[in-house]
């Protein structure tokens, strides 16, 4: 999981910018819900820059997540899972609703997959 965090770091170089924050982030994801988490990232469509936003202590697989998505925005300038992992037709068993509904999030957390033991 280290080295495939240090890999997404050095892909992303200078168009990754992370900030740390002192308290949780709320926003309003994908689906239009309202939510509170420890990290968010966001995806300059013009550039393929992005930020990422955090408070401590994060996961190594939270971070891989987030990581993820900065290279999915580098990809294409969209967060539309591009990179790889295609999503197959059925659900497997075990990936949670979250990681299922929208393409961008398959592709960050089968990242993070690929990197789980």
């Amino acid at each position: 999981m280290i080295a495939l965090m240090v890999a997404l770091v050095a892909l992303l170089g200078s168009m990754l910018t992370v900030i740390e924050v002192d308290q949780r982030i709320v926003f309003t994801d994908l689906y239009g819900n309202e939510r509170s988490t420890r990290t968010a990232m966001w995806c300059d469509e013009e550039t393929g820059r992005s930020i990422i936003w955090g408070v401590r202590p994060i996961s190594y697989a939270l971070a891989v997540h987030e990581l993820a998505h900065s290279a999915d925005c580098l990809d294409d300038r969209l967060l539309n899972g591009s990179p790889g992992f295609p999503k197959p037709a059925v659900r497997p068993r075990g990936v949670p609703g979250y990681c299922w509904y929208d393409d961008a999030e398959w592709y960050a957390c089968a990242v993070v997959r690929s990197a789980s033991p």
